[in-house]
């Protein structure tokens, strides 16, 4: 009775933004596995893409995504998380809910694109919300609930599509409806505890300067190209694992879907152990493990296509992933002060580039070069993330504002 007492009291004490941010990932999550996954399906069917140009229009939402999160952290630290919030939400919901009506592709094809980049910056912000209203002892304790309810949902994303039609206009309907009662259970409940500051409307000029200090932290920037290369070898198998096992194995469909609901699972139960080894271990101890896991489990991938090789490779590639994951927010949040979080996240999710770059190298060289020579060249990436991100804490973070006095 007293640990149940306990564990409500616990709970009770849990900021309310916090609370909201950990449930918005998870029904952020369930309406992209209802919707955004049945994209290339979609294109190839009812507007009859080719398999490159519905590559290219897959990758270039979360590149564009990338590309403007710096500004969008940097927005939130100085007009409030609020309003960019509100604004990533409004837009998800709206573009998701106009794929399902479109009826040509360059309408789908924007708002994808449009869908796409809002997911790309609801990461940053709401990274930079959980760390605004954690305390410093239970921020990264916040950020695994977050992690573990985000992987939640994709679990539970596609049973609901199966249920509401996959593919179809009702399961877009449903997951831009899921995302529009979120924005709406934002106003009154949340606001009201974010950005206590007053905050003033950002210009041009004045998001430039709040984005010097964290694109010239050195370590920062160590911390984005180790994380884009590593990014890019647990996001390529999406895209090249299926087509190689197909091409290689007799029961090649089967045996992905295995692996992929194997990725599903170990990320799910592994998240809440590795959070409290990564906690005493320390992040960067923990990023440089995750990329040798990185490494090993492409070169079990390259050496073997039986299915205790693959299990055990895709169960590696699986740790690494939240190894990964958990480790560059603990070192980013070091990196930041209070005030500026939300543009230290902006510029770190350029590593998302990885996801853009992971699937294009990967289908190039599968086709060039064959699936061992795809994975032994991850590999070598994994290692070379490892070398970047141990330079990091080596390199000298340059002060903007001493520089300026010099200048």
């Amino acid at each position: 009775m007293r640990n149940l007492r306990r564990s409500l009291d616990d709970l009770l004490s849990i900021p309310q933004a916090v609370l909201f941010i950990v449930s918005g990932s998870f029904f952020v999550s369930v309406a992209r596995a209802m919707s955004l996954t049945f994209v290339a399906i979609i294109l190839h069917r009812d507007f009859s893409m080719g398999l490159v140009g519905i590559g290219l229009l897959l990758g270039i939402g979360p590149l564009v995504g990338a590309m403007v999160s710096p500004f969008a952290g940097a927005w939130s630290d100085m007009i409030g998380r609020k309003a960019v919030l509100a604004l990533v939400l409004g837009m998800l919901s709206l573009s998701i809910t106009v794929m399902g009506f479109a009826g040509e592709a360059l309408a789908y094809g924007l708002a994808y694109t449009t869908a796409a980049i809002s997911v790309a910056l609801f990461n940053p912000i709401s990274k930079a919300i959980i760390s605004d209203a954690s305390s410093e002892r239970e921020r990264f304790t916040h950020f695994s609930w977050r992690y573990t309810a985000s992987n939640l949902g994709w679990a539970i994303g596609p049973i609901v599509s199966v249920v509401a039609g996959p593919a179809t206009p009702t399961g877009f309907f449903i997951a831009g409806t899921i995302l529009a009662a979120l924005l709406l259970f934002l106003a009154p409940v949340v606001m009201p505890t974010l950005d206590q500051t007053p905050k003033t409307l950002a210009g041009f000029h004045q998001t430039v300067a709040a984005l010097r200090k964290p694109l010239r932290d050195r370590r920062l920037f160590c911390l984005i190209c180790g994380g884009m290369l590593a990014l890019s070898v647990f996001s390529h198998w999406s895209a090249t694992l299926g087509p190689y096992l197909v091409s290689t194995t007799t029961n090649g469909q089967q045996t992905y879907a295995i692996l992929v609901s194997i990725n599903g699972i170990v990320v799910l139960l592994a998240n809440p152990i590795l959070s409290r080894m990564i906690a005493r271990a320390g992040g960067l101890t923990a990023l440089l493990t995750g990329c040798v896991m990185l490494c090993a489990s492409q070169i079990g991938f390259a050496s073997s296509t039986a299915s205790p090789a693959l299990i055990t490779s895709m169960f590696l590639l699986s740790i690494a992933e939240v190894l990964v994951v958990c480790a560059e927010y603990v070192l980013v949040d070091s990196l930041a002060s209070d005030a500026d979080k939300g543009g230290y996240f902006g510029v770190h999710a350029i590593s998302n580039g990885g996801s853009f770059l992971g699937p294009v190298i990967g289908s190039l060289t599968l086709a060039s070069l064959g699936g061992p020579a795809m994975f032994l060249l991850f590999a070598f990436m994994a290692i070379a993330s490892a070398l970047v991100v141990a330079i990091g804490p080596r390199a000298t973070r340059t002060d903007p504002e001493k520089q300026d006095r010099h200048n």
